[in-house]
């Protein structure tokens, strides 16, 4: 299984690292993606709340403060296609589909902020294990 996490503080701009965001509006992305950008888990901050896909259902996860810092941890398991999020140590989703289950060798990761908003989204203790 692999185990990715990050401390998320929302607040403006980044690019994505090489990856294409996808067409979500006002959205601060982490993406999870395969070679070919395939978009396995999409969590996102948007509309004051901590958002994952769970396959194709957009869900809140968990209400957000603008400059609070927030430990997220991904759990996912590359052959059921499934992941586990946790906020703050706690599990906020279990065992949500991959948003494209066709997305077969996960191997990045990429934050960004969606074309049309603005503001600063601070990455900082990024950690990847397998």
């Amino acid at each position: 299984m692999d185990r990715q996490q990050a401390e998320l503080r929302p607040t403006g701009q980044q690019r994505p690292l090489g990856v294409p965001l996808p067409e979500e509006a006002s959205w601060k992305d982490f993406l999870i993606v395969d070679s070919t950008s395939k978009i396995a888990v999409h969590i996102g901050l948007n509309n004051g709340y901590l958002r994952a896909y769970d396959g194709t259902t957009l869900t809140a996860l968990e209400p957000i403060t603008t400059g609070k810092w927030y430990d997220v941890k991904v759990v996912l398991n590359t052959t059921t296609k499934k992941y586990d999020v946790y906020v703050g140590g706690a599990k906020k989703a279990n065992q949500f589909s991959f948003k494209d289950t066709t997305a077969v060798d996960v191997n990045k990761l990429a934050f960004g902020v969606a074309g049309n908003d603005t503001g600063i989204l601070y990455i900082d203790n990024v950690r990847i294990t397998k």
